[in-house]
């Protein structure tokens, strides 16, 4: 047994007159990196559902000769998109006997709040990639959902690719997007796929790296991209569970069999000023002032010796055009190609 260094038989006697030192606070160890919640702008509805409109018909101008008559035409049409706000929260109670007997409430109310917050922040992040309210009404709408429904319109815009990310899927879907792509986001599995082809192998069928780049952000973080659009690599983006999220249910994450990943192209844009982007709609509770987030507080429940922290938001994405969202998946985690 170690020495106590003076007085006391050895250092655990010497250790029986204190007590451990505890940092306050916790670690976080369900780091995701990359949440995607940020890239979006957002608006704030007033009711629970926003709607919006989008041109259906493809108007033309007429042609005439000088002195003919001109005519007039009425032909346009519009599809009302509507999206419904959905709940998502997290709260739990605080036993005032806890907070008495072991420590300072304002403590453990910091610590409950900062960990509602990270439960709440994470789901929703994981929501704007997996959720599909068609299949579950308390869910919204996320990037697979949006991007199943836009290539029902124009197969370009889903493509399922069943083996390695081939390049020329890429062209295709950033010709698809009529709208232009402000970024494509990539789980990191298949980002280091990319990177594995630039920087170690390379591409048989290729001389250099061609439309492929790395560069760096405002703050020095490697970036990189293709034919000019930024890759965004997100661990909310996970292996996925084969023939799934094709229109008989939602993309389910992996379970069993071949693990399969996606990549997807976003146009980001305000729906409030009729832009053709992606936003992120979020609710209110009478206050103008509300942000994306709520806290509410409730010191003293009647059924409990105890106090409730909740941590909410009301949410969806709103797809201005149906040129905003597009997908590859059924990628394998095996060698780029062509």
């Amino acid at each position: 047994m170690a020495d106590s260094g003076g007085h006391w038989l050895n250092l655990a006697e010497a250790q029986k007159l204190s007590l451990t030192n505890l940092i306050p606070g916790v670690v976080d160890e369900d780091k995701l990196r990359m949440p995607l919640a940020p890239l979006f702008p957002i608006f704030q509805a007033l009711g629970t559902t926003t709607t919006w409109n989008r041109t259906d018909g493809t108007r033309r101008a007429l042609r005439a000769a000088v002195g003919d008559e001109l005519l007039n035409r009425d032909v346009e049409s519009y599809t009302q998109m509507t999206r419904t706000l959905r709940i998502m929260y997290d709260q739990s109670l605080l036993n005032n006997y806890v907070a008495s007997v072991y420590g300072n409430i304002n403590n453990y109310r910091a610590v409950r709040l900062k960990e509602l917050q990270a439960s709440v922040w994470k789901t929703l992040n994981d929501a704007i990639v997996y959720d599909d309210g068609t299949y579950d009404g308390t869910h919204g709408e996320g990037l697979h959902a949006l991007a199943y429904a836009h290539g029902v319109l124009d197969a370009n815009l889903s493509l399922d690719e069943g083996g390695g990310l081939s390049i020329t899927n890429l062209r295709t879907m950033l010709r698809a997007m009529k709208n232009g792509t402000d970024a494509f986001i990539f789980p990191f599995e298949i980002a280091q796929r990319l990177d594995a082809y630039l920087q170690e192998a390379g591409i048989a069928s290729w001389v250099g790296p061609g439309q492929f780049a790395f560069s760096k952000d405002d703050i020095g973080v490697r970036v990189s991209g293709f034919d000019g659009v930024p890759i965004i690599r997100t661990d909310y983006l996970v292996a996925e569970e084969a023939a799934t999220g094709e229109g008989t249910n939602a993309k389910a994450k992996y379970s069993t069999g071949t693990k399969e990943y996606s990549v997807f192209g976003v146009k980001f844009g305000q729906v409030a000023e009729d832009s053709a982007g992606v936003t992120l709609g979020f609710g209110t509770n009478g206050d103008d002032e509300s942000g994306l987030f709520r806290v509410e507080f409730n010191e003293k429940l009647p059924q409990y010796d105890a106090d409730q922290l909740r941590f909410i938001t009301y949410w969806n994405l709103l797809d201005g055009s149906r040129y905003s969202v597009a997908r590859i998946h059924g990628i394998t985690d095996v060698a780029v190609v062509a």
